[in-house]
């Protein structure tokens, strides 16, 4: 028997609607959360490299005065942020990190912004975060910033 029946009549229709719909959302799944974990890759990575560029803002004026010898300058460490991210394409005042200053830690928070090509839903802001501390006569092998 090679006839169809008439309850048959579309069942191949409707298995191929699903089944492309789920392999359209699994290749959503593919490239939309690949972008999204290669962008919080991204922040990270951008956080780490401007705290460490900000842990390099001693404050001068008070190592001289000898009142400290590992404070940083918050104007210089900000300073120090925005020219790294210059570096990168990243216009300083975008709103797209802050920089906060305490004592010799440094912190820096990155938000980058990843629309999906695919998946349905608004954008998504991964973040990244990194803490660097300035130490001056090392005498350990790690330093751990309090």
């Amino acid at each position: 028997m090679t006839g169809t029946t008439p309850r048959d009549r579309g069942a191949v229709t409707a298995f191929v609607t699903i089944f492309t719909t789920a392999v359209i959302f699994v290749v959503g799944l593919v490239f939309d959360g690949g972008r999204l974990l290669s962008a919080q890759r991204q922040a990270d990575n951008e956080a780490a490299s401007a705290a460490r560029a900000a842990a390099q803002a001693i404050d001068i004026a008070a190592l001289r005065a000898g009142t400290t010898t590992n404070v940083l300058n918050p104007a210089v460490a900000a300073n120090n942020v925005c020219d790294y991210f210059a570096q990168i394409d990243k216009p300083c005042n975008s709103g797209d990190y802050t920089v906060v200053v305490d004592g010799n830690r440094v912190t820096v928070r990155v938000r980058i912004t990843v629309d999906l090509r695919i998946l349905p839903g608004a954008n998504r802001t991964m973040e990244g975060e990194a803490t660097a501390c300035n130490e001056l006569g090392l005498n350990q092998a790690i330093i751990i910033c309090n």
